[in-house]
């Protein structure tokens, strides 16, 4: 059985959600620099865009069906020092 997420040439212009990032199946020439023989492979570049997958969900993950926490993340800082307010330079009287 082949691995359902292969890029082959049955898949070529699809796309798939891997790391958050929408790559796209396609077939790549050799790239003597790298060392990389001609080959399909998923793009997944840094030009390609975020998938924005929804949130996990969490309720029954556990085995007795309760919910995982999710962190409450709170960053305040309070006890920085204001910056001085800039002025503009006023010319001499």
């Amino acid at each position: 059985m082949s691995d359902p997420r292969a890029c082959t040439p049955q898949r070529e212009g699809m796309t798939a959600c891997f790391a958050n990032k929408l790559c796209k199946c396609g077939y790549a020439p050799p790239d003597k620099g790298r060392g990389l023989p001609a080959r399909w492979r998923w793009d997944c570049g840094i030009l390609r865009p975020a998938c924005r997958l929804p949130p996990a969900d969490t309720r029954g993950a556990y085995p007795d069906g309760a919910e995982i926490p999710l962190p409450v993340i709170i960053d305040v800082e309070t006890d920085r020092p204001s910056r001085p307010k800039k002025t503009s330079p006023q010319p001499p009287p």
